[in-house]
């Protein structure tokens, strides 16, 4: 089961898989240390790595999106072309940043508890819970909603790259 959000679909396509090797290369643009930073500056729509059978890419926007999907492809051949099988996963700044999140609610609603505890006030737990929860919940459906943005976007540039 996985709780953050995921996407994974297969490509088939009429390329041999070192004719998609080639197009995966020329619409790339190798990573850099500091592209972390400062985002991929280039005219190709992909930066990331290609090897000969796989590839880790991701979209370069001319903005900061962290919730742009980190792209994982497998290349197989398969009959006369060629079997694209891709996973889209959030990049790991934003499963620190949800971390993050987690700790702060727990930290939160640990100290309303201890606190409800100590004067004996359980309404200060029982207020304290659904803010805990909500923080929890929002940071969960905004990285759900922006990954989908992306994930829809990158989907659909693939599908163009490799069709017939």
């Amino acid at each position: 089961m996985h709780i953050l959000p995921k996407k994974s679909f297969i490509l088939k396509t009429g390329m041999t898989t070192s004719e998609v090797r080639t197009l995966l290369l020329s619409k790339t643009e190798p990573k850099k240390k500091l592209d972390f930073f400062f985002g991929c500056s280039t005219d190709k729509p992909f930066c990331g790595e290609v090897g000969l059978f796989d590839f880790k890419i991701s979209a370069v926007l001319q903005y900061r999106n962290s919730f742009n999907p980190i792209v994982i492809g497998k290349v197989n051949p398969s009959g006369s072309g060629s079997e694209i099988s891709i996973d889209m996963r959030v990049s790991k700044s934003v499963k620190i940043i949800l971390l993050i999140f987690c700790i702060f609610a727990a930290v939160i609603d640990s100290f309303a508890a201890a606190i409800a505890i100590a004067t004996g006030q359980i309404s200060l737990l029982l207020a304290s819970l659904p803010s805990c929860i909500f923080i929890l919940l929002a940071a969960f459906l905004i990285t759900c909603f922006g990954f989908r943005i992306g994930a829809k976007r990158v989907e659909e540039e693939l599908r163009t790259l490799f069709a017939d």
